[in-house]
């Protein structure tokens, strides 16, 4: 599997969000296509346990492109309430991305002006062809979910941890049973 950029890096921005329903950054039309961590996880069940999958190398994406500014968009229509979007000098912006994230993928983000370059649509085809769905949303992501009204971004539920990867088969998954199950990225690490 190789999976894209994931919807849960989102999640980097829930301290600003919580704590003073604002997000700021230097790119707020920024675009990606983020992959919801249950694609990831239900592909990655098929391949596992779907001999026809054995050595083949998905590439899985989300549903298509989305602007930072839509996602906050989203945030806020999940949370009921408004989420204010502030745009901030580069200079401003690296220094807060410098606390979150290693410096080389820092200049990577201001180098492209905070857009993940898209892949041709046709490699877009592995959550269609093996799960018989589109691909799920930024809308219908992890930064969206609420788990109650009463704790809207303070809370982190865990789903329960199957032991084997046959635990998993015909549930929605996580990214923390991905990691349970002991499903690797194409880097080899952990997806989670």
């Amino acid at each position: 599997m190789r999976p894209g950029y994931y919807a849960t890096n989102a999640l980097r921005w829930w301290q600003m969000i919580r704590t003073g329903r604002v997000l700021r950054t230097a790119f707020p039309d920024a675009v990606t296509s983020p992959v919801h961590e249950r694609d990831i996880a239900q592909v990655a069940v098929r391949a596992l346990l779907d001999d026809t999958h054995r050595g083949a190398a998905y590439p899985v994406l989300g549903a298509g492109p989305v602007t930072v500014r839509e996602q906050v968009a989203a945030i806020a229509g999940a949370l009921g309430e408004p989420v204010r979007l502030e745009k901030v000098d580069v200079d401003t912006y690296r220094a807060q991305l410098l606390t979150q994230l290693p410096g080389p993928i820092v200049e990577r983000v201001l180098q492209d002006r905070g857009s993940v370059p898209p892949l041709p649509a046709e490699l877009a085809t592995a959550v269609p062809e093996i799960l018989g769905r589109p691909a799920l949303t930024f809308a219908n992501g992890p930064a969206t979910t609420q788990p109650t009204s009463a704790n809207r971004m303070n809370h982190v539920s865990q789903p329960p941890k199957p032991q084997t990867p046959a635990d998993c088969a015909g549930r929605t998954c996580a990214a923390a049973t991905i990691a349970a199950c002991g499903v690797k990225t194409a880097s080899g690490m952990m997806a989670a």
